[in-house]
C-alpha cells in the first residue's frame, strides 16, 4: 500500500461538495489511499504506478508526471488536438465514491453506529449506492481518457502496458443467456 497521496482533499472538494466540518485527515485521506491502491494501481499496472508515485515524491515538478496527474493538451497520431483531464480527477471521483459509501457510519466502543440528529435524516442505502456508483462511473470515464493519453504517448511512458493487467472498464460481461 502506497502512503503517498497523489491528490488532496481539496481536489475532491472541487468536484463534489463536502462539509468543512469533516476532518479530512481522519475521514477522507484513507479513501484517497484506497482509491490509488485499489483503482489506479491495477489500471496503470505496478511498474507505471510505482514509477509515478516515486517520481512524484522525488521530483514533484517532473513535467511527465505532472501531465499524467493534471492533464494536458496533446496531439494524437491522427493529428487531432485533444485535452485530457489527468489522473487527479479520476482519483478524486474514486475516493469520493468510497467516502460516500461509508460516511454515515462510525465505529465506537459500543459497536458500529449511524449518527443522526434532530435536524437531519439519513438517506436510504439505495441512494448512497446510487451516488457512489455514479461517482465511480465518472471516475471510470476519466480513466478512459488516461488510457487514450497513455496509448498515444508510449515513448514518454514506456512502463505503460508492460504487464498483462486487468483494468477496470466499467463494462459488464454476459456469461450466459437463458431462454424462458
Amino acid at each position: 500500500m502506497a502512503t503517498t497521496k497523489l491528490i488532496l482533499t481539496t481536489d475532491i472538494k472541487e468536484i463534489k461538495p463536502i462539509s468543512d466540518n469533516i476532518d479530512s485527515v481522519e475521514r477522507i485521506n484513507p479513501y484517497i489511499i484506497e482509491a490509488q491502491d485499489l483503482d489506479i494501481r491495477p489500471f496503470l499496472g505496478d511498474p507505471l504506478f510505482y514509477a509515478l508515485v516515486e517520481g512524484f515524491t522525488a521530483s514533484p515538478q517532473n513535467t511527465d508526471y505532472l501531465a499524467l496527474l493534471n492533464g494536458k493538451s496533446y496531439t494524437t497520431s491522427c493529428g487531432f488536438t485533444i485535452f485530457f483531464d489527468g489522473l487527479k480527477i479520476a482519483i478524486a471521483y474514486f475516493a469520493y465514491a468510497r467516502f460516500v459509501s461509508s460516511q454515515g457510519i462510525n465505529i465506537t466502543r459500543f459497536g458500529v453506529v449511524q449518527k443522526t440528529n434532530e435536524f437531519s435524516q439519513p438517506v436510504t442505502v439505495e441512494m448512497v449506492d446510487r451516488i457512489a456508483g455514479n461517482a465511480r462511473s465518472v471516475g471510470l470515464s476519466y480513466l478512459h481518457q488516461v488510457e487514450e493519453f497513455l496509448d498515444e504517448n508510449t515513448t514518454t511512458y514506456p512502463l505503460w502496458r508492460q504487464s498483462d493487467k486487468k483494468r477496470p472498464r466499467g463494462k459488464f460481461k454476459i456469461t450466459s443467456v437463458k431462454n424462458y
